[in-house]
């Protein structure tokens, strides 16, 4: 491994340490911004999403490159499953190379509560794996509320790790981290805007907002606003039962980010 990229893996540990999940190109280019905007991809920051999805099975693959580094490249898989009455989510996340990986599985399912209430709870189990050092795991949870405030309004809400662990004083600290995330989202026929805000216990509150364009059936054109930098993407209808979504954001100091998803419905 090169010592810049070693460096730079060690550097943001902290980062990765938390519960992180890499959404789709859509939420991507939404700025992440899509706690109240149910889809496949974005279950995994709100899975009371799952009562909102359609009445068919859902997959998505997932694929990250940061920075142009092929190291650091970040996937992702997403099958939904539409059970009667208690939907089912279940994800798999891979970030990092053979020296330095991570590995993040999540099952999650909701239940709605009323017409317009749906609660969403989610387990998961992750692993840290560093040459040289002992292999880390522990188990994440959240909690997650979505309700209609009107036909056109959702309001979205988490806590990831609500039942925190005592802190773990071995020398790759696991400590599962608190986070709290509200969102609204408005959603008409020719565009719809998203916002969040995100609050680690450790890490000032971060805004996220984004605005998608449905100029036709077949295609959606996204822009995002996150901590001075812009993402933007589009989506491309292929058929009823195909979707793909590509998204990216620039750096002024690392360069490029880009993401692409596959989406399918079985109809």
């Amino acid at each position: 491994m090169k010592k810049g990229l070693l460096i730079f893996i060690l550097g943001a540990f902290p980062f990765f340490s938390y519960s992180q999940v890499l959404l789709d190109a859509r939420s991507y280019a939404l700025a992440n911004s899509t706690i109240a905007s149910p889809g496949i991809g974005s279950i995994q920051q709100n899975y009371a999403q799952l009562s909102q999805l359609d009445s068919n099975v859902q997959i998505q693959s997932n694929y990250k490159n940061s920075y142009g580094i092929s190291d650091i490249n970040q996937a992702s898989l997403i099958l939904g499953i539409p059970l009667k009455n208690y939907p089912i989510g279940i994800s798999y996340n891979r970030f990092g190379n053979s020296q330095y990986n991570t590995n993040l599985i999540s099952l999650g399912s909701s239940v709605r509560l009323s017409k317009s209430f749906a609660l969403g709870l989610a387990l998961s189990y992750q692993n840290i794996h560093i040459d040289n050092y002992k292999q880390k795991w522990r188990v994440n949870n959240s909690i997650s509320l979505l309700s209609d405030l009107s036909p056109k309004v959702k309001l979205g809400v988490q806590i990831e790790n609500p039942f925190r662990k005592t802190k773990n004083k071995e020398a790759l600290d696991l400590d599962s981290e608190t986070a709290f995330k509200i969102g609204l989202s408005y959603h008409d026929k020719k565009y719809s805007l998203s916002s969040q805000i995100n609050k680690y216990l450790s890490e000032p509150a971060s805004i996220h907002l984004g605005l998608s364009i449905f100029p036709n059936e077949y295609f959606i054109a996204r822009l995002g606003v996150q901590s001075q930098q812009i993402n933007a993407g589009f989506g491309l209808k292929i058929n009823k039962n195909l979707q793909i979504d590509i998204a990216t954001s620039a750096h002024k100091t690392l360069g490029i980010s880009s993401i692409i998803s596959l989406s399918y419905d079985f109809k």
